[in-house]
C-alpha cells in the first residue's frame, strides 16, 4: 500500500537546480518532468510577454491550461537575456546550477554568450541540455521545428489516419513531448554519470530524433524488411486483431498480441470456429487476412453493445476498451485511484508525471502556477544581487 507522497526532501532529484530557458512545449515539458522528480526549476522568461504558451487558450481561473500543465511548480524569473545585464544574470544563476535546459534555435545561445562552451567552462559540473527541431548538423541543421512540421517531415503524419483518408496529425503533441521526455531522460543519465566522474556534459534532444525514436519498429520494417507501413486506422500493423471493431452501437478496441489472447477472444465471444480456421491460425495468418478476420468478428458481436463486448473480453483477460472521450478521463475511477490528476494550491486539478517511487506518485500539493517574474527578486538575491543592483536592472528593463 502506498504511503504519503514523498516531499521535496525525499524526491529523487531533491537538491538539483535546473535553469530553464525554454518556451512552448518541448523544453518546458522536460522541465516539468524534472520538477516532478524533485528538482527545483527556475524558469527564465521574457519580462513583458513571458512564455508564448501563456497566451494559448483555453484558460482556467487565471492562466492558460497549457501553460499550467507544463510549468506548474516552477519559479519564474523575468529576465531579458538580449541585454548584457540579463546575460550576466544568467551566468551568475547558472554558475551554481546543476542543469541548464534550453530550447532556442541552434546557435542562438552561443550568439548571446550563453552557449555550452561558456557555461560549462564557468561551471564544469553543469549538465547543459539543448532541445531543437533538427539539431546542429545536416542540411536542415539549425532550422526551427515544431511538432506538426516534424510529424509531417518524419512520415508520422502519413502513417496516421484511416486507410482511405488523408494523413492526420496525432491528436496531441507527441513529438514535442517525446523530445522533452528524451531530454529529461538524458539529463537524469548525465546526472548519474556526474555522480561518478564529477563532471557535467552536453545533452541534446531533437524533435526529429523523437519522431525516429517513437517509430523504431516501423523504421526497422523499412531498413530490415524493405516494408513501408501504410495508414491502418486504429489497427496495429504487426498483430491482429488489434483494432477497433464495430459492435451493435459503437466500436470497441481489442488488443491481441499472442496466441493465448486470440484463443480467449474466441471463447469470450462465442466464435471458437475462427480459432481453428486456417486463415487465422497464427498471428502472421491473421495479419495477412486481416480484412476477412475483422468482418467476421464484427458479425459475431453485432448483437452486443460495445460495453458488453469490452466487459466479456476483460473478464476473459483480453485487453479491450470502449472508445471514450478525453472528457471522461479526469473523473475516471482508475485515474483517481492512480492519482494521475491532482489539485494544485488554487484547487484546480492538473495531470502529474505518471511515474511512481515505492508506490508513491509525484505530488502537486501546494504548487502554484507562476506569474511572470514572481521569483525574480528571490533568485537574484540568492546569486548576490542587492537592492541597488536589482533596481538598476529593473530601470534598464532587463528584469521585471
Amino acid at each position: 500500500m502506498a504511503t504519503d507522497p514523498p516531499d521535496e526532501r525525499t524526491a529523487p532529484l531533491n537538491g538539483i537546480t535546473v535553469v530553464e530557458l525554454a518556451s512552448n512545449v518541448a523544453g518546458p515539458f522536460a522541465g516539468v518532468l524534472l520538477r516532478d522528480l524533485g528538482a527545483r526549476v527556475i524558469k527564465i522568461e521574457h519580462p513583458a510577454r513571458g512564455d508564448d504558451v501563456r497566451g494559448w487558450p483555453p484558460f482556467g481561473r487565471d492562466h492558460s491550461a497549457a501553460f499550467a500543465a507544463f510549468n506548474r511548480g516552477k519559479e519564474s524569473v523575468a529576465l531579458d537575456i538580449r541585454t548584457a545585464a540579463g546575460q550576466e544574470a544568467v551566468l551568475r544563476i547558472a554558475a551554481s546550477a546543476d542543469v541548464l535546459l534550453e530550447s532556442m534555435r541552434p546557435g542562438k545561445m552561443d550568439a548571446l554568450g550563453l552557449g555550452s562552451d561558456v557555461l560549462c567552462e564557468l561551471n564544469p559540473k553543469l549538465v547543459y541540455c539543448s532541445i531543437s527541431g533538427f539539431g546542429r548538423r545536416g542540411p536542415r541543421g539549425g532550422e526551427a521545428g515544431f511538432d506538426a512540421i516534424v510529424q509531417a517531415y518524419s512520415g508520422l503524419m502519413d502513417l496516421t489516419g484511416h486507410i482511405t483518408g488523408p494523413p492526420a496529425r496525432v491528436g496531441t503533441g507527441v513529438i514535442d513531448e517525446g523530445a522533452g521526455l528524451w531530454a529529461a531522460l538524458g539529463v537524469v543519465a548525465a546526472l548519474a554519470s556526474r555522480g561518478v566522474t564529477g563532471n557535467g556534459c552536453r545533452v541534446e534532444s531533437t524533435l526529429l530524433g523523437a519522431a525516429s525514436g517513437l517509430m523504431m519498429h516501423h523504421i526497422a520494417s523499412v531498413t530490415m524488411a524493405s516494408h513501408v507501413p501504410e495508414r491502418a486506422g486504429t489497427a496495429q500493423h504487426n498483430t491482429a486483431p488489434y483494432e477497433a471493431i464495430f459492435a451493435q452501437d459503437a466500436p470497441v478496441m481489442i488488443g491481441v498480441t499472442n496466441q493465448s489472447l486470440w484463443e480467449r477472444v474466441g471463447e469470450a465471444l462465442d466464435c471458437e470456429e475462427l480459432i481453428g480456421d486456417p486463415r487465422f491460425r497464427t498471428n502472421a495468418d491473421r495479419v495477412a487476412n486481416r480484412t476477412e478476420l475483422i468482418q467476421l468478428l464484427s458479425g459475431a458481436i453485432s448483437h452486443l453493445t460495445a460495453a458488453e463486448v469490452a466487459q466479456k473480453l476483460r473478464t476473459a483477460g483480453v485487453p479491450s476498451s470502449e472508445i471514450r472521450g478525453i472528457g471522461d478521463l479526469p473523473g475516471d475511477e482508475q485515474v483517481i485511484a492512480m492519482e494521475l490528476i491532482q489539485p494544485i494550491e488554487s484547487g484546480e486539478r492538473l495531470p502529474v508525471s505518471p511515474v511512481m517511487f515505492d508506490g508513491n506518485p509525484a505530488s502537486l500539493s501546494g504548487l502554484q502556477i507562476p506569474e511572470i517574474g514572481s521569483s525574480t527578486d528571490m533568485v537574484l538575491r540568492e546569486v548576490g544581487y542587492d537592492d541597488e543592483s536589482m533596481a538598476d536592472l529593473r530601470n534598464s528593463g532587463s528584469i521585471r
